[in-house]
């Protein structure tokens, strides 16, 4: 799903970032050997190749991931970068999942207001109502829980066990509904 809806919180930090520096994570996101049976552990879940969210405000949705890696043996991925530089957010999103060799990835581009989340085992539709609640909290200043929103989406589209990365996420989603 394109989502091209405005992430202000993320533009304001890009923008800002960019007077910082920034930094590049590619050396953190090469994963190490792997074999024909299992995937390596990557060295980072949540990379931030554009320099913008505080450490503080990722870790748990980094130790989430790995916990999803430990319990699957499947690599989940959110990766924030500045721009797509005019390339489709799902074209880059799909490319950069097979590049990394993960089975899911969340692609956000900052500066270019933009997010996808993709996989083979994604429910498009799905994804379009997380891409949503990871919109709607970015645009309340919220980072942490906008990751979280689709960090935890991730977890439950590939079938890890364990508490969501949000205090406060839905249980009732899990419930079946009375009409």
């Amino acid at each position: 799903m394109k989502r091209t809806t405005t992430i202000a919180a993320i533009a304001l930090s890009l923008g800002l970032a960019a007077c910082g520096g920034g930094t590049t994570a590619a050396d953190e996101t090469e994963a190490t050997e792997t074999t024909e049976t299992e995937a390596a552990r990557p060295d980072a879940f949540f990379i931030d190749e554009a320099g913008f969210v505080d450490e503080g405000e990722i870790g748990p949705v980094g130790e989430r991931l790995g916990t999803l890696f430990d319990e699957t043996g499947k690599i989940a991925l959110v990766v924030a970068i500045r721009t797509t530089e005019g390339q489709d957010i799902e074209e880059a999103a799909s490319a950069m999942l097979a590049e990394r060799g993960a089975d899911a990835l969340i692609l956000i581009a900052g500066e270019d207001e933009a997010l996808a989340i993709v996989g083979a085992e994604i429910d498009p539709e799905e994804a379009a109502m997380a891409e949503q609640a990871m919109i709607d909290g970015f645009d309340n200043d919220d980072l942490a829980g906008g990751f979280a929103a689709g960090v935890d989406f991730l977890v439950a589209q590939l079938g890890a066990a364990g508490d969501a990365v949000t205090e406060d996420a839905p249980e009732a989603a899990a419930e079946p509904v009375a009409e």
